[in-house]
């Protein structure tokens, strides 16, 4: 017993170190981070490599799914999300919808398999993962009406996805499921979600503002995100949706309720926490790929990925369209609510598919549902061969869209002033350098003077393009400006911290200027994007 608790710790351990390796490398190749666990847990499948952990459907549904969309539902920005509301309405549930359809009844042409199956693999693929397209966003400076746009597509078809998801599969356990039927299942697992975890989200928000323990607060965050999805599906209604929406209201409007301190406390247990359970799902999920299958199934991948875009432009310029004409007449929508051309290019090349398509893959129970069996093969290639075509050329391709759309190019400046920057702090060092040597008597006088002089023209030089640089992008000092009074807060904060330790100043004065620093950093990381 007390060996296979050891290997347990091993095996997390080892984990988190290749997650640790990876998002290093990542991050210096400039590689969406996704894409990088896939490809290492390719590795490991490809050299047969035992990592020790097996992927229980019951514990992916219950364990990685809750957490992860809480998290990204919390940190949403709710009042761009409202702005964006019926935009994000339409092409979550009208836009899932067709674009399930579409696929089911385009792939079965090309293949020869029963419809419930094609629409198994449509449902299961329609979810988008936004993580890696975000991260882009924040790299680029893209602005926060089309990231929320994105992300808040992606949050609320998930639910869509998945209820179709439910659906289908007890249409292929029975055999027997009217239209009518199935319509109404949708809504009562849909809506009813969505109503339960509104009120839980609610009745939870009250109650953390009475209590003042970021601890206890955190837990209640936590207790949220799971006990949502748990009431809901004892219910039989979407956990899902009952858990985004949870963390919608708990995001928008319990969080507004808690002191700055918690705020951050909270925001940052649940990064961690999602970052952690993302990099664990795309690693193992990546040494489930069976690269035999793959090569097996790889025309009919090739097929399904195009199907799968050709679908989701569809969807996107088709609803898009609609979303702008009823603007343009003033009904239903605002007029804040019109879907640019470059907005829609970017959804349309931006619906990644990711760790939610294979979580249901995975989720697959064959002794539940034996109709499957003849089928599972190919619905496991096809998932795992278009999630990986779709990180592989999506996403390392989605900044270069960006670019030449336009969306990116705030950024350009910031690029020639880091570049700069990096000359500048060069051109320091090599005249340090020269004096240091001059110091130690290796070089001469006049070999001294002649290459600091060579160093201080190009030094000033440098800063003189700086400085004209600064005056031209107006943007720049402003992030220069929010960079030294982040630093100056948090070197504040540092310092309150060690006279706590030392005994300088009591709990009650560290809490009070801690709170008051608290405050200002959150005003700032409100500014940053």
């Amino acid at each position: 017993m007390a060996t296979e608790h050891f290997n347990i710790d091993f095996i997390l351990v080892e984990i988190l170190v290749i997650v640790s390796i990876v998002s290093i490398l990542v991050r210096r190749i400039k590689m969406p981070y996704t894409l990088g666990l896939i490809l290492t847990g390719l590795g490991i499948s490809v050299f047969n490599i035992q990592i020790g952990i097996e992927l229980d459907p019951e514990l992916i549904l219950t364990l990685f799914l809750p957490a992860l969309l809480f998290e990204g539902a919390m940190n949403i920005d709710v009042n761009v999300l409202k702005k964006n509301i019926k935009s994000i309405t339409l092409l979550s549930l009208v836009g899932t919808f067709l674009t399930t359809i579409i696929i089911g009844f385009v792939l079965r042409l090309f293949i020869k398999m029963p419809l419930s199956i094609s629409l198994l693999f449509a449902s299961m693929i329609a979810p988008t993962d936004p993580i890696a397209v975000i991260g882009i966003f924040k790299e680029l400076g893209v602005g926060k009406s089309l990231s929320v746009l994105i992300e808040g597509e992606s949050l609320f078809n998930d639910g869509v996805a998945i209820v179709l998801f439910r659906i289908i599969i007890a249409l292929i356990a029975t055999g027997t499921l009217s239209v009518i039927d199935g319509i109404s299942q949708f809504f009562r697992l849909f809506f009813g979600g969505l109503v339960l975890g509104f009120i839980i989200g609610y009745l939870v928000s009250r109650l953390v503002r009475k209590i003042n323990d970021t601890l206890i607060q955190l837990t209640i965050t936590t207790i949220l995100a799971y006990g949502s999805y748990l009431l809901a599906e004892s219910l039989h209604l979407s956990g899902v949706v009952a858990t985004v929406t949870a963390g919608l209201v708990m995001g928008g409007y319990g969080l507004n309720f808690l002191s700055s301190s918690t705020k951050l406390s909270i925001a940052s247990f649940w990064e961690y926490f999602g970052f952690l359970l993302n990099s664990i799902v795309f690693l193992l999920i990546g040494a489930k790929i069976d690269v035999g299958e793959l090569i097996e199934f790889k025309w009919l991948i090739m097929i399904g990925f195009a199907i799968v875009i050709i679908a989701r432009a569809i969807s996107i310029y088709g609803i898009s369209f609609f979303i702008n004409k009823i603007d343009d007449a003033g009904f239903i929508t605002g007029e804040d609510e019109i879907i640019s051309s470059k907005s829609q290019h970017v959804l349309v090349w931006g619906g990644i598919h990711g760790g939610l398509s294979m979580v249901l893959l995975l989720s697959l129970d064959l002794h539940e549902t034996p109709a499957l069996e003849p089928h599972f093969g190919m619905l496991h290639a096809l998932i795992f061969g278009v999630v990986f075509m779709s990180l592989l050329f999506q996403g390392s391709t989605m900044a270069f869209l960006l670019k030449k759309l336009g969306l990116g190019a705030k950024k350009d400046a910031n690029i020639d002033y880091q570049r700069l920057i990096s000359k500048l702090i060069m051109k320091t060092a090599a005249v340090e350098e020269i004096e240091d040597l001059y110091k130690s008597k290796i070089i001469t006088r006049s070999i001294y003077r002649e290459q600091k002089k060579y160093f201080t023209q190009e030094r000033e030089k440098y800063e003189l393009r700086i400085s004209e640089l600064l005056k031209e992008d107006n943007e720049i000092q402003i992030a220069q400006e929010h960079e030294v009074k982040k630093a100056v807060l948090i070197a504040k904060k540092h310092s309150l911290v060690e006279s706590l330790k030392k005994g300088i100043i009591t709990e009650k004065v560290f809490h009070e200027f801690k709170g008051e620093i608290d405050d200002k950093l959150v005003e700032l990381s409100k500014n940053e994007h």
